[in-house]
């Protein structure tokens, strides 16, 4: 793992940590953190499944966009790419790492770039429509389950929710707009030599997303579902280990409220958004979960959708992606020198 990876895990641990301990401050006891021992074999299994299936339809989705594109790749490699995705993603500031890790990923299976570009953008845009989508039907969910008592909520998440929208739109529809951003930024002197070169890259881009954008209306509405899968696989993990520690809650308003949790932790700038994750979904459901059992439920939450991921991530492909980052930065090392 190289040492920037190691770095932030550590940072990880620290600050989920430190975000346990005020969480056991301040609305719970130290003596809830053995409530973990009362999971049973068939809740660990049950989330280590989930955890599985969403790993396998993250894959399927980007075979699917791979295929769109009249390129192929086999189950296990797109299920792996999928995996260095998120494994990069939980090591980096907001998950910015995700997008490199996949579209490097993909380049290392022979994939062409510009594809490869092209299909690891439109994942994004996948996740953008979904949010756009499903943030106002969560918090009506939640309203109806009287958990939000202000109507300005529900106005708020309608805003996000056109926000989300609109960048859906851009990254898929108007990628093109992006020449003319492009010879702005490759106009200085310096540069020039480059903007031939990155407009034939983001034409052919433009050309892939065209393509995946132009599919008949069951392919998105399919792309949609396996989004749907796979974030929900995500969030009821969480819900099965608070029921399987004796927790009554209901599904839906669950969902919801690990959604809405989910989506704001994007814009947290630690890895993995550790440190509020584990305060976010603990102070979210301290009104429904009793205080001796939050805890244990977070954290064994945290430990198989985050930590785990990182452990299967590294064991699966850490190493194919420490050494196309490495490749990568000494390309651009070498082309500097060429150019001075």
């Amino acid at each position: 793992m190289p040492k920037g990876f190691a770095r932030a895990l550590i940072l990880s641990l620290l600050l989920s940590i430190v975000a346990i301990a005020l969480v056991i401050a301040l609305i719970g006891s130290p003596s809830g953190l053995g409530a973990i021992l009362n999971l049973s074999w068939r809740s660990l299994l049950l989330g280590g499944l989930l955890l599985g299936l969403s790993f396998f339809v993250g894959g399927l989705r980007i075979q699917r966009l791979l295929y769109a594109t009249g390129s192929s790749l086999s189950a296990w490699r797109a299920m792996r790419t999928f995996i260095l995705g998120i494994f990069s993603a939980a090591l980096t500031p907001s998950g910015g790492g995700n997008a490199p890790a996949i579209a490097l990923s993909l380049i290392h299976e022979r994939i062409s770039p510009p594809v490869a570009w092209s299909v690891t953008i439109y994942t994004s845009t996948l996740d953008l429509l979904f949010f756009g989508w499903s943030l106002p039907v969560a918090v009506l969910i939640l309203r109806r389950s009287d958990y939000f008592g202000r109507p300005w909520l529900l106005w708020l998440g309608l805003g996000l929710s056109v926000l989300f929208l609109g960048l859906w739109v851009g990254l898929a529809f108007f990628l093109s707009r992006l020449e003319r951003l492009l010879g702005i930024l490759l106009s200085p002197r310096a540069l020039r030599r480059w903007r031939r070169p990155a407009w034939r890259f983001l034409r052919r881009m433009n050309e892939v997303t065209s393509i995946i954008t132009g599919r008949r209306l069951t392919t998105h509405l399919s792309l949609q579902g396996l989004t749907l899968l796979l974030h929900g696989s995500v969030y009821s993990i969480f819900f099965v280990f608070a029921r399987g520690l004796g927790a009554e809650l209901a599904f839906a308003p669950t969902m919801a409220l690990m959604f809405l949790v989910s989506v704001t932790s994007y814009v947290i700038p630690t890895p993995g958004a550790s440190g509020y994750l584990e305060l976010a979904v603990s102070f979210a459901f301290a009104k429904e979960l009793e205080i001796s059992l939050l805890t244990a439920a977070v954290v064994a939450y945290r430990a198989i959708s985050y930590y785990l991921t990182i452990v299967i991530g590294a064991l699966l492909g850490g190493n194919i992606l420490a050494r196309e980052i490495a490749d990568t930065a000494r390309a651009d090392a070498g082309n500097e020198g060429v150019t001075d």
